[in-house]
């Protein structure tokens, strides 16, 4: 069903709905206590013993579960893979530090390969890491460490090549192309969604004074962590990217330093009372989304089985997309193979989904049963909607069902 877990390919059943939502839940399960042990280690290193250390490891990992549980609703995003491997990572990388035993170097490195591959900007990421520590720790680091961070150097280098040869060289499109921000009004949304990673380029700039001017460096590996968010962030502002869930990423990474610098800095009880205060408003936020996906799960299937039902009776489906209007082009094109995988599943068979653009649409075959598929981003162009609204009127089509965005039209 996606390309993100073709690992299951390799087991029974693993093409199956169940598996995908299940590898998902499994996902959650591992992001939040890797998170939960994480924080415990970071916490307890960073700050003396009290009775807030155990009260603000539990807030710290209810808040940044809370943050990125939305990635967790959607099979069709990457952003869940990847924060979960992120997880992973922060915990073996922590231990690889505290131990210099290379056995968690290697499962440090797991995780940091598959997520290379499965979100591309991150390659970038793993080398500000790598030579943040590489170049900052006055050659004081162990074998494991060296071995480690130039493994990750390596990676940078064989995924760049192969992203060469086998992508950059045949685009279909780029990143950014059909951004509607521009700017410091991107730069202003992407503030606004996540609050947190506005602090942690204020934190850069300052741990980057200290660390080159000051020479501050008995903390690498959290300002490490807190670079390559912040470089991540960076990446995704250049590719132009606007919806909140990209940026996921760059907030687990960058987070950990955050509160490793605030419990240094500022008493421990005020950083609990901070972290159970922004828990408590993020938990309280979720509650909506978890009733709207109650509600489409409850609402959408009804919908989908009578499209199926259509589709055994030999209807085709059209799925207009205009040339004349590219904007937002890839939500209607995840909306698509979405729409396209469900009702396969649903179905059993490939329902085919065609493309139908704006010149071709006086070429349909009208003597034959179909269904006009219009998501509701063409309605932003006056041209396209014009001309939609024209071919229904005329060959006398009416509202038939509307499922996440998508307006279904039949005769």
């Amino acid at each position: 069903m996606h390309w993100i877990f073709n690992v299951l390919l390799l087991f029974s059943g693993g093409k199956s709905a169940l598996a995908h939502f299940s590898i998902i839940a499994f996902g959650f399960f591992i992001f939040t206590i890797s998170q939960y042990y994480f924080f415990r280690k970071l916490i307890y290193g960073a700050s003396d013993f009290t009775v807030y250390n155990d009260w603000l490891i539990v807030f710290c990992t209810v808040f940044i579960t809370v943050r990125v549980y939305p990635v967790f609703l959607d099979v069709f995003i990457a952003e869940n893979i990847a924060v979960v491997c992120i997880a992973i990572f922060l915990f073996t990388y922590l231990m690889l530090w505290e131990t210099n035993n290379f056995l968690w170097g290697i499962l440090a490195l797991i995780p940091v390969v598959y997520v290379t591959y499965v979100k591309e900007p991150i390659f970038v990421t793993f080398l500000v890491l790598s030579l943040t520590v590489l170049i900052f720790s006055d050659n004081k680091l162990s074998k494991a460490l060296k071995i480690f961070h130039w493994s990750l150097v390596l990676n940078f280098m064989a995924f760049a090549v192969l992203y060469y040869l086998f992508v950059l060289r045949h685009p279909v499109s780029m990143y950014g192309e059909i951004s509607q921000l521009k700017g410091t009004e991107l730069i202003f949304k992407v503030f606004r969604n996540h609050k947190v990673l506005f602090l942690s380029f204020l934190l850069t700039f300052y741990r980057l004074y200290c660390v080159i001017v000051k020479r501050d460096r008995r903390n690498l590996i959290y300002d490490a962590l807190l670079f390559a968010g912040v470089s991540y962030s960076v990446a995704m502002l250049i590719l132009k990217m606007s919806f909140a869930k990209y940026y996921l990423p760059a907030l687990v990474l960058s987070f950990p330093a955050i509160i490793f610098w605030a419990v240094k800095t500022i008493n421990i009880r005020w950083v609990s009372l901070i972290m159970l205060i922004s828990a408590m408003y993020c938990t309280n936020l979720i509650v909506n989304d978890i009733q709207e996906n109650q509600h489409a799960r409850l609402t959408t299937l009804p919908i989908l089985n009578s499209i199926s039902e259509l589709i055994s009776e030999g209807y085709s489906l059209y799925w207009y997309q205009p040339e004349l209007n590219i904007d937002f082009y890839d939500i209607r094109d995840d909306k698509q193979s979405n729409l396209e995988v469900y009702l396969r599943y649903i179905s059993k068979e490939r329902s085919e989904v065609k493309t139908i653009e704006i010149s071709t649409f006086k070429d349909l075959p009208l003597n034959e049963n179909f269904l006009v598929l219009n998501p509701i981003e063409n309605e932003s162009n006056s041209q396209s909607k014009k001309v939609l609204e024209d071919f229904i009127t005329k060959n006398k089509y009416k509202l038939f069902q509307i499922i996440h965005g998508v307006k279904i039209y039949k005769k």
